[in-house]
């Protein structure tokens, strides 16, 4: 999916997978391409560190003849000098991935960044000239609207250059309706649409069973 087309909205319920695949996508771009540059927009610093870890683990893990020494190799940051490409990790913060350039980048649960469209608008202009950007996101149901939610309706419709993809929980072999009432026992309605949701109305619409208001306020007035 990723090589048929460059820039993608992605909706998904959690646990799919989509992290990894993420990782396996970067280490692949960085390790039979020159001096690619990829970067992994996340939520925080720690869940920036997790990523490169994830693109460490598989390196760690192929074969003899496809590893090699990795420099840099820090917490965020991992590169190849032999080929002189590296991935490199950055919280959502209002100067995230500003003055970087990149091949690829890609934002996990850009949802839930803080600073999506300002990183979008700085990052947006690295991958011009032809290359990847993947947004990649549970939907949160207690918004409205969000950047994401607004981006994925646009690209649906047809008014941008991104496509527009949801992967439910049931996309996960070994997943049937009684994993899921045994996954989502604890939750709250809310919670389950927000963590696995099985549509894409369910991904973007905002949750119905929650009161946003109080009602006594209201009544009173």
């Amino acid at each position: 999916m990723l090589l048929s087309h460059k820039l993608w909205w992605i909706g998904k319920a959690r646990q799919l997978g989509f992290s990894w695949a993420s990782c396996v996508f970067a280490l692949w771009m960085c390790k039979f391409n020159e001096v690619a540059k990829g970067l992994i927009l996340s939520q925080g610093e720690e869940e920036a560190w997790d990523m490169i870890d994830k693109c460490r683990f598989i390196d760690d893990h192929l074969p003899d003849w496809l590893r090699e020494t990795r420099d840099p190799d820090s917490r965020s940051t991992i590169g190849w000098p032999s080929v002189g490409s590296e991935i490199k990790a950055l919280p959502s913060t209002e100067k995230g991935g500003r003055s970087t350039d990149a091949t690829f980048v890609f934002c996990d649960e850009i949802e839930y960044h803080p600073e999506a469209e300002r990183n979008f608008g700085a990052l947006k202009p690295t991958i011009d000239a032809g290359g990847w950007f993947i947004g990649i996101s549970t939907g949160d149901p207690l918004k409205v609207t969000s950047f994401l939610k607004h981006r994925y309706l646009e690209a649906k419709s047809g008014d941008s250059l991104f496509k527009a993809a949801f992967f439910g929980w049931e996309c996960r072999p070994g997943r049937d309706e009684n994993w899921y009432k045994n996954a989502t026992l604890d939750l709250a309605d809310w919670q389950k649409q927000g963590e696995y949701p099985e549509t894409e109305d369910d991904f973007l619409a905002v949750v119905k069973s929650r009161k946003f208001f109080d009602m006594d306020i209201l009544n009173e007035m």
